[in-house]
């Protein structure tokens, strides 16, 4: 039927779906090949996330500079310190029953997140101000059990509010462990890391990260989110003029010296434009919100940028694990 069609057709057209049938051809073995990449980087990827991460038990960086608090599975509760270094290796590499962890797990304080909507409910609470002021050295003294970790070569790589689990107001716990990985480890360099939108430096990423998950933890704490959406994108407020200046320097910035600026931003202060420091504010995106006014866009803008969930969704689409399996790799949604 086809010679037929050709045969009762000009030289011309003959001509011009001869051209397009070879680009058709063409296009698809693009696609095919473009696919096998993204295949091969994917997999490679995935495969980089879940090398085993390697402890140092001898320079006793594990326990004692992790300060780490064991988790009791009968009492459901935390206890102290535990010295055994080679316990607390096991226990760290240990992902699988880690990702047991949380729905309840957590003890009575439960997490930053589930205080968080205890909060929103209190009707004395009528300031983001009042529970910043509140909780705000317990948010420093977690930075400094983040620096802890850093300081021993290590990153969390999973600092979200549902893995900061609340022992008392004060006292917040770094959770969730089945993550950790020393900072040179191969999937702070994978592609999957790049996509993600995380930050080169895996200890610089925790930093951020950690910071989003307290600023989220104010957002959700108050009933109505809209003071606290519009002050975030002003960069007058002292938790906005924190929040904005560690953006700026996210490539470089460290626990130690976002609790040192922490300090020195007082929670209760009346705000004021930053004279000092020069805190950087997206021009566009303040701009585009001045110019909407719309409170439904700003919290869309606020989300967006206190985003702290991970996914390997797509690369497992593109690595086809549905199809072929990658040997000795978990399923992890953070």
């Amino acid at each position: 039927m086809g010679h037929i069609f050709l045969s009762l057709t000009s030289p011309r057209v003959r001509t011009f779906y001869r051209v397009r049938h070879r680009l058709v051809i063409v296009l698809f073995i693009i696609a095919l090949l473009h696919q096998q990449y993204l295949y091969l980087v994917s997999r490679e990827s995935l495969r980089a996330k879940y090398v085993p991460t390697k402890f140092n038990l001898g320079a006793k960086c594990v326990a004692t500079k992790f300060n780490l608090r064991i988790h009791n599975r009968h009492t459901r509760s935390w206890g102290p310190e535990n010295e055994d270094p080679q316990l607390t290796a096991n226990l760290l590499d240990n992902r699988e029953h880690w990702k047991l962890l949380g729905n309840g797990w957590e003890g009575q304080g439960g997490n930053l997140l589930t205080l968080a909507q205890k909060l929103s409910t209190d009707p004395i609470i009528t300031s983001y101000r009042t529970i910043d002021a509140r909780y705000r050295p317990a948010f420093n003294r977690f930075l400094s059990t983040l620096a802890t970790i850093h300081n021993a070569g290590y990153c969390h790589d999973d600092v979200k509010p549902t893995n900061i689990f609340i022992q008392s107001p004060s006292d917040w716990l770094l959770a969730d462990l089945g993550n950790v990985r020393e900072v040179a480890h191969p999937y702070h360099t994978s592609r999957l890391w790049r996509d993600s939108k995380q930050v080169a430096d895996c200890r610089s990423n925790d930093v951020v990260r950690a910071l989003q998950s307290y600023l989220k933890f104010l957002q959700i704490s108050m009933s109505n989110q809209d003071a606290f959406n519009t002050a975030l994108f002003q960069g007058e407020e002292p938790i906005s003029k924190l929040f904005w200046w560690a953006m700026t320097d996210a490539e470089g910035i460290r626990a130690e010296e976002l609790r040192r600026r922490s300090l020195a931003e007082d929670p209760e202060a009346m705000p004021a434009p930053d004279t000092r420091n020069h805190v950087h504010i997206p021009a566009r995106t303040s701009a585009l919100l001045r110019w909407v006014a719309n409170p439904g866009f700003t919290r869309f803008a606020v989300n967006y940028s206190l985003w702290t969930t991970l996914t390997e969704a797509r690369a497992r689409i593109r690595a086809l694990v549905w199809l072929i399996d990658l040997p000795g790799m978990q399923s992890c949604e953070a």
